[in-house]
């Protein structure tokens, strides 16, 4: 029912809905290595981008290229995060499509983002 109503109503409403009856994200888990875990949110932007945790340590990284688009995890974390995200580029992206809600506004197709 709300895929319906956010596919076919205004911003404002489905912003209302979202927030009256706090349709949640899911956090879907796609990984770890080295003490690092990889996750992709459902409720996230584009450009398709994972998080990197480790410890109280974060960094958001871009699939399609391996990019830190934010981060403070230590140095040969960021290091390795991101030629994991290289390594596994085609699995995430994969991983991305299919977890990842878009939502979009109606009657146009264009992104909210």
């Amino acid at each position: 029912m709300f895929d319906f109503i956010l596919k076919n109503y205004p911003e404002e409403i489905c912003r209302f809905l979202k927030e009256t009856f706090a349709i949640q994200e899911q956090r879907g888990k796609v990984g770890d290595d080295n003490g690092i875990y990889f996750i992709i949110h459902t409720n996230d932007h584009n450009p398709p981008h994972l998080h990197a945790k480790y410890g109280e340590y974060e960094a958001k990284i871009n699939i399609e290229n391996g990019q830190i688009i934010s981060s403070n995890l230590p140095k040969a974390k960021r290091k390795y995060a991101s030629q994991w995200t290289i390594k596994n580029k085609l699995r995430l992206m994969e991983k991305w499509n299919e977890i990842f809600i878009d939502e979009k506004l109606p009657y146009t197709g264009t992104s909210l983002y």
